[in-house]
Parts: structure tokens; sequence; C-alpha cells
């Protein structure tokens, strides 16, 4: 009886515990008192700000007041190649820059040098992170019980003895489980599962009064149709159904996605900073013949002045007036080119100024507002013809522009999806398989009185008591429906990408002739500037003779319209030269060859040791392992040969298979190479660097018979006019230094084999 009482006490308080918590703490509270609150509703309205303590970096907190024209300051003239610029750039590069603002209106979208990184080190959807689906997972638990309840019929319990009452059961019990499972790259899915049992009760019809149940058992299920093979698994996944695909494949061609992302946004950034270092260069150009009409001027200013204060003829008070005004026409344009103008009536940005581009150049090089130097470029505009051959142009670009490269892979990626999609058509039909071994004793290890049943261990070891099973199972849904969309939806997503490449072939035709077209105008246009920069000076010269020798006909605003005349052809004339260098660069951008033509490469870090030698000894295996007799062993390649197997061969004068490994160079990644001196990288310490893709040609200088008629100089920036072969001519880019030869790099080789 008290038993009874004590547990209705128990469930009274559960109850009433269990619907407290339902009706929760919404209700309002009295309190005794009103206290003060305000220090609460003085911060209840306030901004929130991180407790985190940031210190800023010391390129911005120990920069410079920015240049002004008010505050004119003696500076370090600062004398920088276009090759220079870049390696600085380099430098600093962690942070992709733009010149749009994206960093603060946007900074997730700013690429930066951790963005592969990142990506392959994503848990979910990196290479590794697909690779984990693969992984042996141990599962293991132990649970204790005990019962202590009523029955009607003792008999459900084991007890075949007669009760005067209800028959109380009580028993002690302990479970415990321990499983390895595995899913195979075929399919197949694999568990070793060890099962221990323990239990203690008082019913009768126990053989024992405690028993330990054991078993060890090892389940397969091997998939006949849906999801069988190495290829869907490689594709799909383990776990992959229709729509929702994450193998290692796919993986692996996202990430290569990623990279032809970061290359393009290297090469953009490439192109803003030799946009903005030859914007800066005409500044200087346009500054310089700004002042020199403005001083001009103001000799004509002043020589009018003292006509006018000697009497002498040309003199007037018009004539003072108006070359005054002409003088300060010009000193205002003067102050626009170096320090800008801007109309926030118009709302329009006219030009932000020598200072404003330098500005514009530091930000993209990385390098703080003002450092006690001001930029200056040194290189001189390309002013010699080049006609380029449109076939080869043509050709490379279809074969380095990174776009179309990730447009490959996007095709690829859905080529695989198709044949995942194609599979699941299939009915999931599995070859089902278990082997389990049983083991029954009073205790779990040692001897007990029982002869035949020493220990539960012991019996599950004898191997007497075996259960086996095997069997197939099948399941399908009726219709199909979910999997006949799915092959719809992978057909019309690889019709898609396949036409989003041949436009982007077309787009990358019409954006090529394009260059070609405007690199013609512009150096037919710097021509015929030229000759009218010789025109206006000896038109200048001719009208300064003449108002000087007091000629009829020709005053003082002809003088001053010729010396206006002259900046303008000036400014023209470098404009169009300007021009001509950056239809030059644009022709690499729409060529891909952007990244060569500045000798910039990518490429992967340095491989640790482990991965070295897991490389070399996974080369050991395949080159000991014999052939099996059927016809295919190995998935399908992901890529091409490329001009790696060609290059290989040319170097080794071997026909061996690519795919194989030398010794402590891993080839597993794709990666192609060219027999020239040029296109060899850095080789230091015995390590080898593979660049990720094949250099072009390099594109030699044609002289010109004019080239004397140009105000260039000996500075002149290498202009491309006809494709040679790197390897029978060296590179005259400004910013080239040789590696290895050819014969260095072959004997490493042959030393490596």
């Amino acid at each position: 009886m008290n038993r009874v009482k004590r547990h209705s006490t128990f469930f009274r308080c559960w109850l009433a515990t269990v619907l407290g918590l339902m009706v929760g703490c919404q209700s309002d509270l009295l309190y005794l008192r009103d206290e003060d609150v305000s220090h609460y509703v003085d911060v209840a309205t306030d901004i929130a700000y991180p407790d985190i303590d940031e210190p800023s970096g010391p390129s911005v907190m120990d920069t410079q007041a920015p240049h002004t024209l008010s505050q004119p300051r003696a500076e370090e003239i600062w004398d920088l190649p276009l090759e220079e610029v870049i390696r600085i750039a380099m430098l600093h590069g962690d942070v992709i820059p733009n010149l749009g603002g994206l960093v603060m209106q946007n900074p997730n979208a700013m690429p930066t040098i951790y963005d592969q990184g990142i990506r392959q080190s994503d848990p979910r959807f990196s290479v590794e992170g697909a690779l984990s689906e693969f992984d042996t997972n141990l599962v293991s638990g132990i649970t204790w019980s005990r019962a202590d309840r009523p029955v009607n019929n003792a008999v459900s319990v084991g007890n075949f003895y007669a009760q005067p009452d209800v028959f109380i059961f009580q028993e002690d019990s302990a479970n415990f489980r321990a499983e390895l499972n595995k899913t195979t790259p075929a399919g197949t899915r694999l568990a070793l599962r060890n099962r221990i049992d323990y239990r203690l009760n008082n019913a009768s019809s126990n053989f024992f009064p405690s028993a330990y149940d054991t078993s060890v058992e090892l389940e397969l299920r091997q998939p006949l149709l849906q999801g069988a093979g190495v290829d869907f698994g490689r594709i799909a996944g383990p776990r992959g159904s229709p729509g929702n695909l994450n193998g290692v494949v796919l993986a692996r061609i996202n990430e290569d996605i990623a990279s032809a992302d970061f290359q393009q946004a290297v090469r953009n950034w490439v192109s803003s900073l030799e946009d903005q270092y030859w914007l800066l260069y005409y500044a200087y150009r346009e500054l310089d013949a700004q002042v020199k009409a403005r001083d001009a001027a103001h000799r004509s200013w002043e020589e009018a002045d003292n006509k006018l204060n000697l009497g002498l003829p040309g003199g007037s008070l018009a004539e003072v007036a108006q070359a005054r005004q002409q003088y300060l026409r010009l000193e205002a344009a003067v102050q626009a080119t170096l320090g800008g103008s801007q109309s926030f009536v118009t709302e329009t940005s006219v030009r932000g100024g020598l200072y404003g581009l330098e500005g514009r150049l530091r930000r993209l090089m990385g390098l703080p507002v003002n450092d006690n130097k001001i930029i200056r470029p040194i290189d001189e505009p390309v002013t010699i013809p080049f006609v380029p051959d449109w076939d080869k142009v043509l050709t490379e670009a279809l074969i380095f522009r990174s776009e179309l490269r990730e447009q490959k892979w996007r095709i690829k990626r859905r080529q695989a999806e198709l044949s995942v999609a194609k599979n699941f058509l299939y009915p999931q039909l599995d070859v089902v398989g278990a082997w389990r071994y049983n083991g029954l004793g009073d205790r779990l290890t040692g001897d007990n009185d029982n002869a035949h049943f020493q220990n539960s261990f012991e019996t599950l070891s004898s191997g007497d008591y075996i259960d086996w099973q095997m069997g197939v199972q099948m399941s399908m849904p009726i219709g199909l429906r979910r999997a006949f969309l799915g092959v719809q939806n992978a057909e019309l997503s690889l019709a898609r990408e396949r036409k989003l490449l041949q436009a982007q072939e077309m787009e990358i035709s019409q954006d090529l002739a394009d260059a070609i077209r405007l690199m013609d105008a512009s150096y037919e246009r710097m021509r015929t500037n030229l000759e009218n920069r010789e025109a206006a000076l000896q038109r200048l010269r001719a009208m300064e003779e003449l108002h000087r020798t007091g000629s009829s006909g020709v005053g003082l605003d002809d003088v001053l319209r010729a010396q206006e005349e002259v900046a303008r052809a000036e400014t023209s004339y470098f404009r169009s030269a300007v021009d001509h260098t950056l239809t030059i660069k644009q022709l690499h951008f729409e060529k891909g060859t952007l990244l060569q033509y500045n000798q910039i490469q990518l490429s992967e870090g340095v491989w640790s040791e482990e991965a070295y030698d897991d490389a070399y000894q996974r080369a050991r295996e395949r080159s000991n392992a014999r052939r099996v007799g059927i016809d295919r062993v190995s998935p399908p390649p992901l890529v091409k040969e490329g001009l790696l197997g060609s290059a290989l061969r040319s170097i080794t004068g071997s026909e061996a298979d690519v795919t194989t490994y030398e010794e402590g160079i891993p080839w597993e990644l794709e990666a192609e190479v060219i027999e020239s001196n040029e296109q060899w990288g850095s080789v230091s310490d015995g390590q080898w660097e593979i660049r990720d893709e094949q250099a072009p040609q390099m594109l030699q200088p044609q002289k010109s018979e004019e080239k004397d008629k140009f105000d260039g100089g000996e500075a002149w920036r290498d202009a491309p006019s006809t494709l040679i072969d790197p390897s029978t001519s060296p590179s005259t880019h400004p910013g080239f230094v040789p590696t290895r030869r050819t014969e260095e790099v072959r004997g490493q080789w042959e030393q490596r084999r």
C-alpha cells in the first residue's frame, strides 16, 4: 500500500511539472516596489557594436594627407615602369581590388587569395568533403535499464507457474552495440556489428537466472542497377538522388570552375592596372602640354603689356585683356588637369585629374593614399604598327580564354549529371546478405557450472551457432516521374551549356574583330595626329614671326589660337598613342594571354612531403599491378591529355602514359607544359613548378622604318606583329628573366627518371 502511495505522489509531481512548463512564463509578475530602469531605457535603442578589437593596418594609419592644389608639397617623384607597378600590386594582392567600391558594397563578392583554400576546405562541397562520404563510420552505445511492472499474464514474461496474485515482473538489463559501416565507391554497403545483451529477471522459465546474449554480424548490400558502379559513386556520391548530387567528380569540377573565376579576377585586375598606368601617363603628357600653352599665353600677355607701356603698335588694352584672359583660362585648365574637376550641379565627374588618377593607381596597387612620393610612369606607349594574323589570334583566343575553359567544365559537369540521371531510371535492385555468429552464457567471460555453455564469448567463438541470410530486394516508384524529370532537366541543362559555349565563342570572335579594328584605327589616328602636331608647331612659329614683324592680318588673337591648337594637337597625339597601347592590351585581353604577356603565372602551392610520398607509393602500386583482362578497368577521363603528353614525350623521348607518376612529381593534377626556354617555371631545390596552362608563343615587335618620326624614345614597350617560335628567339619583354634552358631541364628530368 505504501508503494502505491509513493508512486501516486510521484505521478502527481510529474504531472504538475509538465503542466507548468506548458503554461510558460508569460504571465505578468507583481513586484513589491518599482525600481529605476532608466539604465535600460537609455541603451535599449542604441546601435550595438561588436566586442572585437581589430587594429587598423599601418598602411592606413601612417598615411599622409592627399595631394591637393591649395597645399602643394615638394615630394619625391617615384618613376615606375609598368612591370614594377604590377610586381608591387602582386605583393599586396591578398584582396584583389577594384575601382567600383565593391569591397564596401558587397565584401563577400570580393575575390581573395583565400577563396581557393576556403573552397577546398569546405566540409560539404569540397573534394575532401565528398570523399568523406566514403569514410568508415563507427557507431557504438550502451544502455542500462530496470523493469518493475505488474503483468496480468505471467506467461508473457516467461513465468509458467500459477500465482495467487498479480505477477510482478522485475528485470535488470544492459545493451551494448558497436558497428562499423562503410560505403564503397562501387555502391557496396558493408556493416560489421557486435551485440551484447544482458538480462537478469525473475522469470521461472529461464535456463540461467542471468544470461549474456552476444552476436557478431557481417552485412552486405550491393546495388545491381540503380546506384551501381564506380562512375555513379564518383559523380553522385553515396547519398545521391535526382537533383541532389555531391560526388568527388562534381566537387573537383567545381574547384576547377572556381580556379577559372580566380584567374579572370586576376586578369581583370592586371587589365585595370594597365589602364590606370597609361591614363596616368596621358595625364602627365596632357599636363605638360597645358603648362606649355599656359606659359606661352603668359609670355604673350607680358609682351602685349610691354608694348602697351612703351606705346608700340600691337599694345592696346584689348589685346592685353585678351592675352590675360587666355592665360587665366589655360591656368584653370592646368588646375583641372592636375587636381581634377567635378561639377555637382550637373552631377557628372569630368575627370579625376592627375592626383586622382595617381590615387586610383595606388588603390589598385594596394598602396597608402600618400607616402611622400608621387608616381610617374616612365614607360613609353607603343608607336609601331602591329598587324596580327587573324587565324592565329582566333585560335589562341579559343584555347586560352578562361571563360571558355570554365564553360567547358560546366558542360562536363552537365554530362556527368546526365549519365547519373539516366541511372536513376533503373529500379533499385540490390543483393543483400548477412552472416551472424551467436553466443550465449551465464557469464560474459570465464567459467561457470554449466559445461555446455562455459561463457558467452566462448560459445560465440566456437562458431557452432550461425545465422545467415541472402536475397534480392527491389523497389521502384510506379511511373518514375521524378527520375524522368531529372533526365529531362539534365538534357536541357546540357543543351543550354552547349549553346552558351557557342555564344561565348561567337562573342569572343566579335570582340577580337573589334579589338583589331580599334588597334588599326588607333595607329592610323596616331600617325595623323603626329603630322597634325608638326603642322600646328609650324603654324605657331609662322604666326609668331609674322606677329613679331608686325605683318598686317596677323593679330594677337591669331597667335593665341595657334598656341592653343599646339596644345590640343600635343594632347591628341599622346591620347592616340595611349589608345594604341591600350588596344594592344585589349587584344591580349580578348585572346586570354594578358597574364602571360605580363609574365604572370598562377600555380598551386608547394605540396606537403606526405603528399609526394603518397603519390610515389601509388605510382609504385600501379606500376607493379597486373593488367586485368577486361576492356575497361578505370572511369573515363575528365580532362584531355592536352599539351602535357606531347611535351613530355618531346622531352623524354618516351611513349609512356602521362598519367603515371615520376619520383617526387605528382602528375595527378592536369598540367600543361611546353618545351621552351621561357615557359618552364622556376626550378629550385629540386622542386618542379608546373604551370596550369601553356603560355602562348611570344610576340616580337616589328621595327618600322618610321621609328624616328615618333617621339617614343628608346623605352618602347614591345608590341607584337607576327607570331614566332619562342624557342628560336628570346623574349624582349622588359621584365623577362629567363630560367633554365631546355637542356638543363631535360638533364634534371633524366636524373629523376
